[in-house]
């Protein structure tokens, strides 16, 4: 998705919401093929100036941060990754 978000989302200021799975996160013990993008995807979100959060692990932290996420989106008009 980085050519979209670059030349689409970033230029135009087009607020999207997006759910990245993070595999190979580096405190998680996941299979070998995730390691690299379990350490870079943070580092590509930040280098597309893309603001993000964890996804929350608990039912009743959920909305806090997507609400978190929609004002950031609607203040930036940028997208925002969880």
């Amino acid at each position: 998705m980085v050519n979209p978000l670059t030349s689409l989302n970033f230029p135009f200021r087009i607020p999207l919401l997006i759910i990245v799975t993070l595999r190979g996160a580096p405190e998680v013990n996941d299979e070998p093929q995730h390691e690299l993008m379990g350490t870079i995807t943070s580092k590509i979100l930040d280098t597309l100036r893309i603001k993000w959060d964890y996804f929350p692990t608990e039912p009743e932290t959920i909305d806090p941060v997507i609400d978190r996420a929609i004002k950031r989106m609607n203040s930036d008009q940028m997208p925002y990754a969880l």
